[in-house]
């Protein structure tokens, strides 16, 4: 990291998307802006060397950092990472960190940190932005026109995402159904020799967001824990509901029946791995349906859209400048 030019030494905020490569680096920058630095804790990579926070067993971690286990997960991981990872001072970074206030985007996120040591009070849960849509586009919306589910998924097509977690579910399906996968990634190739029939890969696409009118449901199938799952919430934005796994910060914006559907197990619990099947995933895309044809779907997204702005720390309220760098959309 560079010293930033002189000319935005007068800026009343400074804001870190991520932690600069050295504690070097870090000390400078809090010495330079001292109390108008913050910090946007967007993932894990205060607590998780590998900053997706599961094992190499692709099982959900939930424990505090710990300098030998966790490197050693690292290192396993990722072997290529080893130098980078044993040098890097993770605990230093974090002893410095928690003088620094911090935004994360959901409460999830804040838990976390707090079990890392930071003080709860610097921690301040900042939502993303989104504008509703207009309220003639949300007239115009037709659910399931031709009586088929109609599902999309938005994102990259990798592991971690668990669009071939969607793929198996969608080949479960019993109603009829299509399934519209925007995004590409490494996963892609396999994915695509993987789909059964009805699945339809677009690719990367501009203006992504269009894709949302002539969906009825957009799955969010994460096997990771999502930080805040942005995506599912700018569905909601524009009416549309979503189903997903109950990993990380989702359930800050998903209520249960109301603006989605979480996959259960078979016991109706959600935050559990038996709950992240493609049968279970299956199951809460047919339960979206009575979502569907039976809510006012507008009025909840409007809702949310209030929840959220109402979350905003008071001190920061009216900043259009402070909320631009958090995804308002204009």
């Amino acid at each position: 990291v560079g010293d930033p030019p002189r000319e935005l030494d007068d800026r009343d905020l400074v804001l870190m998307q991520k932690i600069p490569p050295t504690v070097a680096d870090l000390r400078r920058l809090k010495a330079r802006y001292g109390d108008r630095l913050r910090f946007y804790a967007h993932d894990h990579e205060l607590y998780c060397l590998r900053r997706h926070y599961y094992n190499p067993f692709r099982h959900l971690c939930d424990r505090t950092y710990s300098f030998f286990p966790c490197r050693l997960c690292a290192a396993v991981t990722r072997p290529q990472w080893v130098l980078r990872n044993v040098f890097r001072p993770l605990c230093a970074f974090r002893e410095e960190m928690r003088e620094v206030r911090t935004f994360v985007p959901s409460t999830y996120i804040k838990d976390n940190l707090v079990k890392n040591g930071f003080p709860p009070e610097r921690v301040k849960v900042l939502y993303p932005l989104f504008v509703r849509p207009l309220r003639e586009e949300a007239a115009a919306h037709r659910w399931m026109p031709d009586g088929r589910l109609r599902i999309l998924f938005m994102g990259q097509l990798i592991a971690g995402k668990g669009v071939g977690m969607l793929v198996d579910a969608a080949r479960l399906m019993t109603r009829p159904h299509e399934l519209l996968v925007v995004g590409t990634g490494r996963d892609e190739a396999k994915l695509r020799r993987r789909a059964s029939e009805g699945v339809t890969f677009l690719g990367w696409q501009e203006n992504a967001q269009r894709f949302f009118a002539d969906a009825d449901v957009c799955a969010v199938p994460s096997l990771w824990h999502e930080p805040y799952g942005t995506v599912g919430a700018e569905a909601l934005s524009h009416g549309v509901p979503v189903v997903t796994f109950d990993v990380g910060g989702l359930a800050d914006w998903l209520i249960p029946g109301e603006t989605g559907v979480f996959a259960q197990a078979p016991d109706g619990r959600t935050r559990v791995p038996e709950a992240s099947t493609p049968a279970a995933l299956a199951a809460a895309c047919a339960l979206a349906v009575g979502l569907v044809l039976h809510t006012g779907f507008f009025d909840i997204s409007h809702d949310l859209q209030l929840l959220m702005v109402l979350r905003i720390p008071a001190g920061l309220r009216g900043s259009p400048h402070l909320l631009s760098s958090f995804y308002l959309r204009a």
